[in-house]
Formats: C-alpha cells, structure tokens, sequence
C-alpha cells in the first residue's frame, strides 16, 4: 500500500490552483473580447442620443431616442411611455429638427399601453440635427403638425 506524501499532496493542490487561476483568465479575456466585438449587445456603437421631454399635450410623456449604425442609413431606436392612445387615421411621427427645417425619421402608432419601443430608419447625417421631436399627425400632410408631443436635444457621443 503506497501513502501520499505531504509534497506529493502540495504538487498537486498548485497544479489545481495554476489550472483553476488559467481557466479565470481565459474566461475573462473572452468575456471583454465579446463586449469589444460585439458593442451593440452591451449599448455601445450609439453615436447620438437623447432624452426627450413632455409638453402641455402630454405632460406625463417622456422618451429617450438613440442613433446608431455607419453608412447610407442609421438606426433610430425611439423608447417612450406616456403618449396618448393613436385614434383611428392617427399617428406619430419623430422628427429631426433644425432650426424651422424638419426631416421625418418615421412614424410609429401606440397602443393603450401607450408606450412604445420602435427602430426607425434614418439618414446617415440624422447624428448631426440638433434635437429631435415627436408630433401627433392626423392627415396625410409631409409637413410636421402643430400637436408636439415631446421635444430634446440630440447629443453626440
């Protein structure tokens, strides 16, 4: 019958610990290797953003839009909450603003819940506008309406 030996026991608990201490290590660097290849999954890649505030047509509204993506287009990605229920031939639009000029990022309706998460499509120069709003539209009319709902500032990232 052969016993351990104190050295023998001592070998392998530190083999068991360098090994334990490499298979960290490896899950960590694959793990910020993700984050880095991937930045999309973990809320990177916005090159705009902003938080959008209420007006009187809304007053418990709000909303955050961010813009990301490279090249012809961009992705608008609209999260609101508050906004009044679309009623029949109703919509929403989100706008990028400039001065009096104003460039339809999309329409969206919202139901009862009235929230709304939604990605639109953008140009790819939509980083650069200013602000951003959100009117009530009830025609056909490419012009904005006069029903804001909320409005912010566009900040780049």
């Amino acid at each position: 019958m052969r016993f351990a030996t104190r050295s023998s026991i001592r070998s392998g608990l530190l083999v068991g610990a360098v090994a334990l201490a490499a298979v960290a290590a490896a899950f960590c660097i694959l793990a910020v290797l993700t984050v880095i290849l991937t930045p999309d999954r973990f809320g990177g890649g916005a090159l705009a953003s902003a938080n959008l505030s209420p007006t009187d047509r809304a007053p418990d509204a709000g909303g955050e839009v961010s813009i990301r993506g490279t090249g012809e287009n961009m992705e608008m990605r609209l999260q609101a909450w508050g906004l009044p229920p679309c009623k029949s031939e109703q919509y929403y639009e989100l706008w990028l603003v400039e001065g009096d000029e104003r460039v339809s990022a999309g329409s969206f309706t919202v139901g009862r819940s009235g929230r709304v998460d939604v990605t639109l499509s953008a140009p790819n120069f939509a980083a650069s506008y200013p602000r951003v709003g959100v009117t009530a539209e009830y025609d056909k009319d490419p012009r904005a309406s006069d029903a804001k709902m909320l409005s912010g500032n566009l900040h780049e990232l």
